[in-house]
């Protein structure tokens, strides 16, 4: 929850910044949810190869910190799940709690 957030928030920020992420925006909407935006995206397979870079880099991050947690991300790609962002959010949100059913998984929202 927001302990878990406050303890990674900024290792996992400074770390995704030196990771390869060039122009995407990192950051937190609140409580333990972040997002990642990334633009000009080539590829689904580029999409998956991030997620797994992030759900790799948050745990190794979130473990310095704070046993037993899990990460789970859903995914929403533009214009397939939604032409605004808050469609977008909506879809991704949608695809996380699926995904936070396996525990330490990301799921990708069903296209519209």
């Amino acid at each position: 929850g927001e302990e878990s957030a406050q303890c990674v928030a900024g290792p996992l920020c400074t770390a995704a910044s030196g990771a390869g992420f060039g122009s995407d925006i990192v950051g937190r909407f609140g409580g333990d949810e972040f997002f990642v935006f990334m633009r000009n995206v080539s590829s689904e397979l580029a999409v998956t190869e991030k997620a797994e870079t992030i759900l790799s880099l948050c745990k190794m991050t979130a473990q310095r910190y704070l046993d037993n947690l899990s990460i789970s991300a859903g995914v929403g790609i533009y214009p397939y799940n939604g032409v605004t962002l808050e469609d977008l959010y909506k879809q991704a949100d949608h695809a996380l709690y699926e995904a936070k059913k396996c525990k330490n998984a990301y799921v990708f929202a069903e296209e519209n």
